[in-house]
């Protein structure tokens, strides 16, 4: 009886942190921050008309709103056209961070990885290297976390051709405290 308790919990802890990430991916940051003046300051910056790129290198930081990056090196892909639309961002750091606030009264969301590509047009985040999202003490972690935000898919695998045993980790809090005695 006990057993089967503990096992129903467990499954309900999962589903729960399933949809709290999908909820977590899904808003990433608040509405009103794509409305915010970006401002990056970096050590160096490179605009390469002809490639449609922006390099920033150098104790790269960017903030828009309640949104923040910091790394080493920031990619910007523009498209082609007259408009220079972003195709891809791409931070690499040891590691890269960004955080922002979902909602204005959720707790700050944290996201860490070597590389983290955010591609706006397919709505698709990759971490790559020690990947970890975390937000008021829910935990998720993985040597590579890809999320599709249109599908609403979150999917952590490990890289075969990276030797050591990192393995996709889920640490999920209590939804109640313990009972006072």
């Amino acid at each position: 009886m006990l057993h089967r308790r503990l096992y129903r919990q467990v499954i309900l802890n999962i589903i729960f942190f399933t949809i709290l990430m999908i909820v977590f991916f899904n808003s990433w940051a608040l509405d009103s921050d794509k409305y915010q003046v970006m401002h990056i300051v970096s050590d160096t910056a490179t605009y390469n008309r002809d490639q449609h790129t922006i390099i920033y290198e150098g104790n790269v930081q960017a903030d828009q709103g309640s949104s923040k990056i910091d790394g080493d090196k920031l990619i910007v892909y523009q498209n082609s056209d007259d408009k220079n639309k972003i195709k891809q961002i791409i931070i690499f750091g040891e590691p890269a961070h960004y955080s922002s606030l979902p909602e204005a009264d959720k707790p700050r969301l944290f996201v860490e990885a070597l590389k983290i590509t955010y591609d706006p047009n397919l709505k698709t985040v990759l971490l790559e290297g020690h990947g970890k999202v975390s937000q008021d003490g829910n935990i998720f972690s993985g040597p590579h976390i890809w999320y599709d935000m249109v599908n609403g898919v979150v999917h952590s695998l490990t890289d075969k051709n990276i030797k050591g045993n990192e393995r996709t980790e889920m640490i999920i809090q209590p939804q109640e405290s313990a009972p006072k005695k």
